[in-house]
């Protein structure tokens, strides 16, 4: 059985586009399903993904599948119970032990170390995602840090550069604001 429990649509600030997404509770956790519609490189770009969350916020599968022009491509990828992840029967070594996958080109995955780690105001914890890299599909480990300011906003810093990112949620730990990349425009219900 699938609960609905919240769309959104967010757009990019500088770019053209926008990402429909859903949030999905099952028996087994939650699913993110959604499309997105955007520029990128001068050309247009779909993408679809599916990811698969238990109950504990660990994610269990990812499909994901891009068109860029004339290239398709796709991506599935599952999580066994020791936290090794697969690309068919390749396991991606360098993702052993990360729980949460990363879509670089959504606010949606920002929500799995969210929820996952129910930070308390003012605390910080580190954790290392499956960064997914759009168009190409790659994927490799990616170190960050998540810091909850207040109890609707969060920093996002990256632990291999100086990037950072102020995002504002809501009741389920969604992203509406990633300060500088998304915006929701709308979302439902609440």
């Amino acid at each position: 059985m699938k609960t609905h429990l919240r769309t959104m649509l967010w757009t990019p600030y500088d770019d053209p586009g926008h990402e429909y997404f859903s949030l999905y509770e099952t028996d087994e956790g939650f699913q993110f399903n959604s499309v997105i519609a955007m520029s990128l490189d001068y050309e247009p770009l779909r993408i679809e993904y599916r990811v698969l969350i238990n109950q504990d916020w660990h994610t269990q599968s990812v499909e994901v599948n891009v068109w860029q022009g004339i290239y398709e491509a796709q991506l599935r990828l599952r999580v066994d119970d020791e936290q090794r992840w697969w690309r068919g029967t390749e396991e991606l070594v360098d993702c052993r032990g990360c729980i949460d996958v990363d879509l670089s080109l959504t606010p949606a995955t920002n929500t799995l170390p969210i929820r996952r780690l129910a930070l308390e105001d003012g605390e910080s914890r580190n954790t290392t995602t499956a960064w997914v890299q759009f168009p190409s599909l790659k994927v490799r480990a990616f170190p960050q840090q998540y810091t909850r300011l207040s109890d609707d906003e969060y920093l996002f810093a990256s632990l291999e550069d100086k990037f950072k990112a102020k995002l504002k949620v809501d009741d389920l730990g969604l992203v509406t604001d990633y300060i500088g990349s998304w915006q929701a425009i709308t979302q439902s219900p609440q």
